[in-house]
């Protein structure tokens, strides 16, 4: 009885080492699968989506084009990787949205007809173009409505016009104002990003923050924007 107790032992002690090994170098992988999961998921989603690279591309005509309708380049920035990631595309719902930022051609084809911009909606299909159809929507809208005008509300107002018009136009602040506010903020002088992270789907992260109270939605798009 008593050799066969020995022998067990034996057998435990000298398993023991290989059993340990084997626990360390399973902890290990672990380890490092947890570290690249980590390290991927605290890569710039806008990153991931080429946005940055874009971003930085176009940073010279967005420079220009804020000079020339005398509009912030952070601005115009934010507002075309919300509206567009950056992209010359055709949206909205009927495809009536055009460019990077967005224009609806249908309101504003005249008035860039007019100042020689574009003579066709495809023309805003052109990232340069596009980008200067936009700022130059938007000093419309800050003449039309802006400082020193009769609807002037001050605020954030002009930025929900952009999105909504005249009914945008009524609020002082709203959910497409602060998500692009929330993203100048994220756009260095240089064009370059200086946030870590920002929601895939920013609109969404707004809305689940609570679009009735839109007081609380720069704090809670913060949470999620980690400078």
């Amino acid at each position: 009885m008593l050799p066969a107790l020995g022998w067990l032992v034996r057998m435990a002690r000298e398993l023991l080492v290989p059993v340990a090994i084997l626990f360390a170098a399973l902890a290990l992988v672990a380890l490092l699968f947890w570290a690249d999961e980590v390290s991927a998921s605290a890569r710039p989603v806008l990153d991931e989506l080429g946005v940055l690279d874009r971003l930085s591309e176009a940073w010279p005509d967005i420079i220009d084009a804020a000079a020339e309708t005398r509009t912030d380049p952070l601005v115009l920035a934010a507002m075309a990787i919300h509206e567009s990631r950056m992209l010359a595309i055709i949206g909205g719902r009927g495809g009536e949205m055009y460019g990077p930022l967005q224009v609806r051609w249908k309101t504003w084809g005249p008035l860039l007809r007019e100042k020689g911009i574009a003579d066709q909606a495809d023309d805003l299909l052109d990232l340069r173009t596009g980008l200067l159809a936009g700022a130059v929507v938007l000093a419309e809208i800050r003449r039309q409505w802006g400082p020193g005008t009769r609807l002037d509300r001050g605020g954030e107002s002009l930025l929900c016009a952009y999105d909504g018009g005249m009914k945008g136009l009524r609020q002082d602040r709203c959910s497409y104002s602060v998500t692009v506010l929330a993203l100048r903020d994220c756009v260095e002088p240089s064009g370059a990003w200086r946030c870590h992270e920002w929601p895939r789907r920013p609109m969404a992260t707004v809305y689940r923050c609570g679009v009735a109270d839109v007081g609380r939605l720069p704090e809670c798009i913060a949470a999620e924007v980690r400078p």
